[in-house]
């Protein structure tokens, strides 16, 4: 997340107008660091939430893509699900380089100092690239897309849109990239994926058997909590400031950003019957 002040940083440099509020975050605060052999680490709590973002990914990606067995037409599966937890694990492992070894105001001088550019803009990339991918998983669970090659279509075209779109923004031709792409996106993403998943809980609700539908409506509440929590955090930099300086909002935001979507695959996991029955129908 440090990548918020990387993306701040270009946009003075480009004149354009501040993505972020000049407030949210304060680099006195969060250069907090330890060295481990002559390694220095900085906000190194970050790193135990990161790694837990890496492994709720990489499971649910291979577990999705385990059951693809359980469907009763050749060539038919899960595919969104499994991309946007993939891309939840990426996420993680460059936000551990980007935060944790180049924090983004480390550095005063894009050109020359191109590798906190490149990991900062992997880590804003994957960001949005999940957040879109909410869109297109609720999109899927209420039958507006099918799960078919043109997600893939979808995923690769949204991807390539955004890519392009932080270039425009650091070339300073789209001032609002960075503000759209990564916090705007994270909205609409979660908006859309909420509705859609109210949706989903509403039509799954008479395949499940009673545990499953306890299951189902509590990971999804969980989920939203993690999430609001997460973002509530984000602007509470001045008070971690004063309270705590090795564990900031980051930190925080980390641990729900985690928890979110671990308890969104427990909502994947508690739907499967009826996403079953609904992929074989169709």
């Amino acid at each position: 997340m440090f990548v918020n002040e990387y993306l701040k940083f270009v946009s003075l440099k480009n004149n354009c107008s501040l993505p972020f509020n000049a407030n949210h975050t304060a680099p006195s605060c969060l250069l907090q660091h330890v060295k481990l052999l002559n390694i220095t680490i900085y906000s190194p709590f970050i790193i135990p939430f990161a790694i837990m973002g890496i492994l709720v990914g990489l499971y649910a990606y291979f577990y999705i893509k385990k059951i693809t067995v359980l469907f009763e037409k050749k060539g038919k599966g899960f595919i969104i699900y499994p991309i946007m937890f993939l891309y939840f694990a990426s996420m993680n492992i460059s936000a551990i380089f980007a935060d944790c070894f180049f924090p983004s105001y480390w550095f005063n001088n894009v050109h020359s100092d191109i590798l906190p550019l490149i990991l900062n803009l992997i880590d804003a990339v994957f960001s949005s690239m999940v957040n879109y991918c909410f869109i297109l998983c609720g999109l899927v669970d209420i039958n507006f897309l099918k799960e078919n090659n043109f997600i893939y279509t979808l995923v690769i075209s949204g991807n390539i849109l955004i890519v392009c779109g932080y270039i425009l923004f650091l070339n300073g031709i789209w001032c609002n990239g960075a503000n759209f792409l990564y916090l705007r996106l994270c909205e609409i993403g979660s908006c859309i994926f909420i509705i859609c998943s109210t949706i989903t809980i509403y039509r799954a609700y008479k395949y499940l058997d009673y545990r499953k539908k306890i299951n189902i409506c509590l990971s999804i509440l969980c989920a939203i909590t993690s999430g609001l929590i997460g973002i509530k955090v984000l602007s509470m930099n001045e008070w971690f400031c004063e309270h705590s300086r090795w564990i900031s909002n980051y930190v925080i935001w980390f641990l729900c950003s985690s928890s979110s979507l671990m308890f969104i695959f427990f909502y994947f996991v508690a739907a499967i019957p009826y996403r079953i029955i609904n992929y074989n129908s169709t």
